[in-house]
């Protein structure tokens, strides 16, 4: 893991305030705000250059691709990345109209492949996207390399063959624990391990 462990995490958040319909229709207690989380906070937490704020989903968009273009990564990795993490991206991209989508790839393109787009063509719609850097999904590979196994959760596979426990994000009450600076802190630090364990079983199983 040494080698692994010289990577540097990075972190992308959106400001999140009482003003969004959604944390007003959907938190349960809504006579709590959200806290106030401010960047030298997130420095603090997890580290000087590793923590970036946004106001807006665009502006958070525009951030991280940005970010990609600087580093300008050969591999991509994570688990389920084609069904969920790239996907949600690009389409968010694609919905909010942020300039410079092509930097998830390195085509320099205007137009999203949108011929693409139909539920059978999913798979290729996000290669399209992303043409020009390695994907590597742990949740495809494992599929191919663990063949005993009917459960390919992230966490499953992490205690199962890694010996980690990483806690379950509670889906349905993610806007709640936006009350309180510990538990976002909390969903951070989650969040970043889903995203290293990842790296771990790509390197353990030798998938590239």
């Amino acid at each position: 893991l040494n080698k692994i462990n010289q990577y540097q995490p990075l972190i992308f958040m959106r400001k999140m305030d009482s003003k969004l319909p959604i944390y007003n229709t959907r938190l349960e207690n809504k006579a709590q705000s959200p806290p106030s989380l401010d960047l030298d906070t997130m420095r603090k937490k997890f580290g000087e250059g590793n923590a970036f704020m946004a106001n807006t989903e665009f502006a958070l968009l525009s951030q991280f691709l940005g970010k990609v273009a600087i580093y300008d990564p050969d591999v991509i990795i994570g688990h389920n990345l084609y069904n969920q993490h790239i996907d949600i991206i690009t389409n968010r991209i694609n919905k909010l109209k942020v300039s410079g989508w092509s930097k998830i790839g390195r085509f320099k393109r205007e137009v999203f492949p949108k011929f693409l787009q139909s539920s059978n063509m999913s798979t290729e719609y996000i290669r399209n996207c992303v043409s020009g850097r390695l994907r590597c999904d742990t949740f495809v590979s494992t599929r191919e390399i663990l063949l005993r196994e009917t459960n390919y959760n992230l966490r499953y596979l992490c205690e199962k063959y890694l010996n980690v426990n990483i806690p379950e994000i509670d889906a349905g009450n993610l806007l709640g624990t936006f009350t309180s600076l510990d538990e976002i802190k909390q969903l951070l630090e989650i969040t970043l391990n889903e995203a290293f364990y990842s790296m771990v079983l790509m390197d353990k199983y030798m998938i590239l």
